[in-house]
């Protein structure tokens, strides 16, 4: 009788770390699920934040050299200072989203 209620006792206690370690384990799996697209958006918009930053390096790089202006027509000179400021505004908000990311990220923590 003292066997089986410490045999009782020794199921119960294996069936309690199952239970809580399969708990642990949704939580992982949960925390994954819902950090895996932040991580996603946060690594593609790195990638388009140091494309665009190479860009507006090389336009500006351009718009400072008075050559350019002396070789080229005004239309290609309104066109490279058009898109150096259109990638001054793209760069903005693609930093601000990463930011916004990153603050999301921080928030859902460790599982």
């Amino acid at each position: 009788e003292r066997e089986e209620l410490e045999d009782q006792t020794l199921l119960q206690a294996r069936e309690q770390r199952r239970g809580e370690r399969e708990a642990r384990e949704r939580r992982r799996q949960e925390w994954l699920r819902r950090r895996r697209p932040l991580l996603r958006e946060a690594q593609e918009l790195e990638a388009r934040i140091s494309a665009m930053e190479q860009q507006k390096r090389e336009l500006d790089q351009q718009l400072g050299d008075a050559g350019f202006y002396a070789d080229s027509s005004p239309e290609a000179v309104r066109s490279a200072s058009q898109r150096c400021g259109e990638l001054a505004n793209l760069l903005t908000e693609a930093e601000e989203r990463w930011l916004e990311l990153q603050e999301q990220l921080e928030a859902l923590g460790e599982p």
